[in-house]
């Protein structure tokens, strides 16, 4: 086993050369955002284009704030009851679940067979997909929210948290750093880490050289994918808990002062800087062809005469342009956009007691929401107004597109499946 360390200080070198994201190669969906460069597209089955109807719904025990995986008929999904979950993907009967010793929210990717994904616990996890045994664990030494990518050789994820979830339900101290690790896929042993100076909550995008991330320390890494050389670094002044996404060369992440920054592959330069508003959590961005979506939150907005939170969706091009923007009910959109023949699907959800207690109106009522790439809007399904739908807190997972369905969990504890 290698085992090397790396600090990760700004004004590391840089490494020329990339190639375009790759794509999804199926009508699955392996890995949270459908492939290893964080795209969030579906290039071979398309999800409801019109107001969908429920295929089949299950049940939980908890909040569901990781999203799903769609592999091989199955559908594997995290929950904060501390269980992965695996349900036929055709019919919602549950197959198996996969317990650990705390929260997950962390979202599964899937190479092989096999399953990964981190949890509050601090392990990284491999689990057999038909079976839901144990492969292997990897002591992260601390919690785990970031989700994995996993390519032929290795799992790349991001660890520890010292913020949000973590410091309200721990009474405790943190670590105050960070880790990228790079485990070998088959083993689970750990070939090499980089060091940030605050938790990794972002999740890594992967081209054919680098690895991408971002940390709550403001900074973007981008990391040799096999060696864990740092090749460079840019600071954007502000927190980053969302993940990036990599096409045309491009690095694409937002921070959590409402800051979409595009970043040259290469070196970092910064192409562009798009303005969205808001709040920029953790909703990555897809790239889909010629437009890119990126959600943000905490958004004011106006109803019925009265400045209410709401969340937003925007379009731009690929200069950084802004093609149109949508109001979407909800205080947060955490969710990260899903493409699919030409429809981009979000959720948004609530948080109790923020901002104000202003869940009632119309406004806050959080959903799923479907629009064409060209802003127009297909359907939107709010959970308040929906009958299939359990009455929660709205979505905070993600879109996963596959088999001709969207599939979701929800801020309450069911997952869906919709046609």
């Amino acid at each position: 086993m290698r085992r090397r360390t790396f600090l990760a200080l700004a004004g590391a070198g840089t490494v020329a050369g990339c190639v375009s994201a790759p794509r999804t190669a199926s009508e699955e969906w392996p890995m949270w955002r459908g492939d290893v460069a964080n795209t969030g597209v579906q290039h071979t089955s398309r999800g409801p284009q019109s107001p969908p109807r429920l295929s089949w719904r299950a049940r939980t025990g908890d909040a569901i704030w990781g999203s799903p995986a769609v592999v091989d008929g199955y559908v594997l999904i995290p929950s904060y009851d501390g269980n992965l979950w695996a349900f036929d993907a055709d019919t919602g009967e549950r197959r198996w679940r996969y317990e650990t010793d705390d929260r997950i929210d962390s979202s599964p990717a899937v190479m092989d067979g096999l399953c990964y994904f981190g949890g509050f616990d601090g392990y990284v996890h491999a689990v057999d997909v038909e079976t839901g045994e144990r492969q292997w664990r990897h002591d992260a030494e601390e919690i785990v929210r970031s989700s994995p990518v996993v390519d032929d050789e290795y799992v790349y994820i991001g660890t520890h948290c010292q913020f949000t979830e973590c410091a309200v339900y721990y009474d405790r101290e943190f670590s105050d750093v960070g880790y990228v690790i790079a485990l070998d896929r088959v083993t689970g042993e750990l070939e090499w880490r980089v060091r940030t100076n605050r938790e990794v909550l972002s999740s890594p995008a992967v081209d054919d050289r680098r690895v991408y991330v971002g940390s709550s320390d403001h900074t973007v890494y981008a990391i040799d994918r096999t060696t864990g050389e740092l090749d460079w670094t840019v600071a954007t002044g502000h927190p980053i808990g969302a993940s990036p996404a990599v096409a045309h060369d491009t690095v694409y992440i937002g921070d959590q002062a409402g800051n979409f920054h595009a970043l040259r592959t290469s070196d970092g330069e910064r192409r562009w800087r798009f303005r969205a508003g808001g709040t920029i959590l953790q909703s990555s961005a897809a790239i889909a062809s010629d437009r890119i979506f990126v959600g943000i939150g905490g958004h004011r907005t106006e109803e019925d005469d009265e400045s209410v939170w709401a969340s937003r969706l925007h379009a731009v091009d690929l200069d950084g342009e802004r093609l149109w923007s949508r109001t979407t009910t909800g205080h947060v959109l955490g969710s990260s956009p899903a493409v699919s023949d030409g429809h981009v699907y979000v959720g948004t959800h609530v948080v109790p007691g923020f901002l104000g207690d202003d869940r009632g109106s119309g406004v806050i009522n959080p959903g799923l929401f479907a629009f064409t790439v060209d802003g127009e809007t297909a359907w939107h399904a709010r959970v308040n107004d929906v009958d299939f739908m359990i009455i929660s807190r709205g979505f905070g997972s993600s879109p996963a597109i596959a088999n001709g369905r969207l599939y979701i969990g929800s801020a309450s504890d069911h997952i869906y499946a919709l046609e």
